[in-house]
């Protein structure tokens, strides 16, 4: 329900009206069913417009840090994050690979 209240009536009107963002290609993306979209992530902002362009509930890997705060601060960050579509990695577990 968030979701839909941001891009639709929050974020989604300031943003194209202010940035007047365009898509190239949103005709290969099918209406339903699994996809990877990858944007090429220029900035932060990708993660705001992608969705606003597209048609269907985007989602996001986000560090898990996110959703670990605590007081009412961490609260609203955990419950915004899982509002806007993002989920959270756990990424303490990456090994660097030593080639030698």
């Amino acid at each position: 329900m968030l979701y839909w209240f941001f891009k639709h009536l929050v974020f989604g009107p300031l943003l194209k009206t202010i940035y007047r963002p365009w898509v190239e290609g949103s005709e290969n993306l099918p209406a339903t069913g699994p996809v990877i979209i990858v944007g090429n992530h220029l900035s932060v902002i990708d993660s705001f417009f992608m969705p606003l362009m597209i048609d269907r509930r985007v989602y996001f890997l986000a560090k898990s840090d996110y959703f670990t705060g605590r007081g009412l601060k961490g609260w609203i960050v955990k419950n915004f994050m899982l509002a806007v579509g993002q989920l959270p990695i756990d990424r303490s577990g990456a090994k660097l690979l030593k080639l030698h």
